[in-house]
């Protein structure tokens, strides 16, 4: 082997670490991001959560009713119409023991309602979603009757 392949085969060495060490990061990097709540499956729950129980706040607003059957019938699952109204009780919006839904808002103000959600969802981030899977139904229905 002359002097110039031997160099040029160290420096080739040289670059593979590089690379090894590059790619080592990246990889570190990768699973941090992984782990993050906003990317993992409890953060696009809980993402999607809050959006429904914005909408259902909208809908309230607006002077529609938000009973379970007729969230269903403007699109919301009942699955994701449980998880909404466990986020709105978590976050103070409505009352937890109330009858029906459409008469338990303990607030006035849609915007009011909106950042006591956005409050809530920062917590739930950091603290994981036990708060909301305890004020979920036991037996697949909702809670409240007729609603």
């Amino acid at each position: 082997m002359t002097p110039a392949e031997h160099n040029e085969l160290a420096i080739l060495r040289m670059e593979v670490q590089h690379i090894t060490v590059k790619l080592a990061t990246t990889q570190a990097e990768n699973r941090k991001l992984r782990k993050m709540t906003r990317y993992s499956r409890t953060g696009r729950l809980l993402e999607r959560t809050a959006t429904d129980a914005k909408q259902i706040c909208a809908w309230r607003w607006s002077g529609f009713s938000v009973s379970r059957s007729n969230c269903e019938s403007y699109g919301l699952t009942r699955q994701r119409w449980a998880w909404s109204v466990a986020l709105l009780e978590r976050a103070r919006i409505v009352e937890p023991d109330a009858k029906y839904l459409d008469d338990a808002f303990l607030l006035d103000d849609i915007t009011d309602a909106v950042d006591a959600l956005d409050r809530t969802v920062k917590v739930l981030e950091e603290r994981g979603l036990d708060a909301l899977v305890m004020r979920l139904p036991k037996n697949g229905g909702g809670r409240r009757k007729r609603s």
